[in-house]
C-alpha cells in the first residue's frame, strides 16, 4: 500500500483539479483531485471506456458550465460526486476512487491494490 502526499489542497476552487502520479505493483499511474460544490473527490484519472485519461494532459476535468467531468478523447460524462458515468459509451459505469484522508492543509491519498480492472467496451 502506498500513500501519496497532495500538499496544500485547500487551495483548489471549485470546478478545479490537480494530477498526481502514484504506482500500483510497481506500475505508474496517474490520478486526480477535483473540488465540486466544496468538497474534494479522488479518482484514478482513466475514463471507464477506454484506457485513456479524462484530461489532455491540461488538468481540466469538468465541462464548461462545471457540472460534470468528462473524458476529452469522446466525451463521457460523469457526476464529480459519485463518479458515476451518465453519458456516452460507458454509462452507469464509474470512474474508480481513490481513498484519502485530510492531514493538516494536505490530503494523504491510499493506493490500494486493484481489484476490478473491466472497461466498458
Amino acid at each position: 500500500m502506498e500513500t501519496v502526499r497532495l500538499q496544500n489542497i485547500d487551495d483548489l476552487k471549485n470546478g478545479t483539479g490537480r494530477k498526481f502520479q502514484f504506482k500500483r505493483d510497481g506500475v505508474s499511474f496517474e490520478g486526480f483531485a477535483v473540488c465540486f460544490a466544496g468538497e474534494l473527490f479522488v479518482y484514478e484519472n482513466r475514463c471507464r471506456h477506454l484506457p485513456l485519461p479524462l484530461d489532455y494532459g491540461d488538468s481540466q476535468f469538468f465541462t464548461p458550465g462545471g457540472k460534470h467531468l468528462v473524458c476529452s478523447s469522446h466525451g463521457a460524462m460523469y457526476e464529480p460526486s459519485t463518479g458515476q458515468c451518465i453519458q456516452g459509451p460507458c454509462v452507469g459505469a464509474r470512474l474508480k476512487s481513490l481513498p484519502f484522508r485530510s492531514d493538516g492543509d494536505d490530503v494523504l491519498v491510499v493506493v490500494v491494490e486493484e481489484t476490478d480492472d473491466n472497461l466498458v467496451n
